[in-house]
């Protein structure tokens, strides 16, 4: 069994009360014995919920909730709540020295060295061993954060998605290119009767999907050099770079997944080829009813899948939620669709009234499937982060240069997934 982030986080919280005590050659005092207490009760249990993990994937089931998969091989796709980084350092993907995970004094003295805001200690050092490009030296990208650091970030920017409320799909890419193999029509069993000769099914044509990361997505973002070092100095610099870089990516991994982007390979949801499609009506029409959603879920449900969630705008979210009915009262969904409704993610991403129906040009929609069909390829080196430290000196600030390798794609949208369209 290879330990799991919360075993040795709990680990290292004991190692670090243990150590004080026998620094100053004393017995642990009653705080320290309780803390020591907990940590343990929390690494036995991550311990068991590891082990209950393994056990799950040598039956061939889904990964217990909570735990973390390391098995497996280089095509396994992960769910949510799996870690990309654990995943890779099961692999050996990861190099260096994995006996420890940095903690976040760790990384926040890491960014203050790095940054010349503080002078290089013992605790900055041990972040040396994670695999990193340690050379050193002035001008643009004169550094590249750790590899776990970047995994870290990767997974963070998985757990800021929508779709990450809709059990997606994450599949870690060794490779540029990637092809998923899948069946492209379903099996058709007939009855044989005795001694009679069985036909051969040609039904179930077997395809490949590919997933390409051959290109990468990148962004330039420059900080107040004043604003870092008040983050160095008091704390939280790491959190405040993570989730800045994480939500910006989360965003642009959304746009990809419903819109795709130009020269990516990727064409997104809406530009699928014979994507299921509800109308509401040639020219548009205003929602009066849940009705038009429920004839959208059926076109999933026809096609013997039960979608798992529901997008839309904030806009299209407050429409239907001023619906009233007869007595002026509220309308509810329908039994069929209410669970979709109550559950549904809205993302400011998604075109709102700007979409072409017939006369109309202030048209929306809004998107329901089974979102495990959605598959998030991820290049399993993790998001690298350049410092350029010269660049805005003038301006006196300081660029983070990020580069994120993935793509998106859809195994059977065309029937996994329905846009209800032409809401006005």
């Amino acid at each position: 069994m290879v330990a799991t982030r919360e075993m040795r986080d709990a680990y290292d919280k004991m190692e670090i009360i243990l150590a004080a005590a026998r620094g100053e050659n004393r017995g642990l005092t009653q705080k320290e014995k309780a803390d020591f207490d907990r940590y343990e009760a929390e690494f036995k249990m991550a311990e068991r919920n590891a082990n209950r993990g393994e056990i799950a994937e040598t039956r061939g089931s889904d990964v217990v909730p909570g735990t973390v998969s390391v098995r497996g091989n280089a095509r396994e796709f992960l769910r949510p709540n799996q870690s990309v980084k654990d995943w890779c350092e099961a692999r050996g993907l990861i190099q260096g020295d994995k006996r420890t995970a940095a903690s976040d004094f760790d990384w926040d003295a890491y960014w203050g060295q790095r940054l010349g805001i503080v002078k290089p200690g013992a605790e900055t050092r041990t972040v040396y061993g994670l695999g990193e490009d340690t050379s050193s030296g002035s001008g643009a990208g004169q550094s590249i954060v750790g590899q776990l650091w970047g995994h870290e970030l990767q997974d963070l920017i998985r757990a800021k998605l929508f779709l990450a409320k809709f059990n997606y799909t994450t599949v870690p890419m060794v490779g540029e290119i990637l092809n998923v193999p899948v069946f492209e029509a379903d099996v058709a069993p007939a009855f044989v009767s005795e001694n009679t000769a069985l036909s051969l099914d040609t039904t179930p044509n077997v395809g490949s999907l590919t997933l390409s990361a051959t290109g990468a997505y990148a962004d330039v973002t420059a900080a107040s050099l004043a604003v870092i070092e008040d983050a160095v100095i008091n704390g939280g610099v790491d959190a405040m770079i993570r989730n800045s870089i994480a939500q910006k990516y989360a965003r642009l991994i959304e746009t990809i997944a419903l819109y795709g982007q130009s020269g990516s390979g990727t064409t997104g949801l809406q530009a699928t080829s014979g994507l299921l499609v509800q109308s509401m009506g040639t020219n548009g029409a205003a929602p009066t009813s849940y009705k038009d959603i429920s004839k959208a879920v059926a076109q999933v449900r026809e096609q013997s899948v039960e979608p798992s969630g529901l997008v839309w705008h904030p806009g299209t979210k407050a429409e239907y939620g001023e619906l009233v009915d007869t007595l002026g009262q509220p309308m509810r969904p329908t039994p069929d669709v209410a669970d979709l409704v109550t559950n549904a993610q809205d993302s400011a991403l998604l075109n709102y009234q700007t979409e072409t129906q017939g006369s109309s040009s202030t048209a929306s929609s809004l998107y329901i499937g089974d979102w495990q069909y959605c598959l998030l390829g991820v290049r399993t080196q993790g998001v690298e982060v350049k410092i350029l430290t010269e660049r805005y000196a003038e301006y006196q600030m300081v660029g983070f240069l990020s580069r994120w390798r993935g793509c998106v794609q859809y195994l059977h949208p065309t029937q996994a997934f329905v846009r209800l369209e032409g809401i006005l």
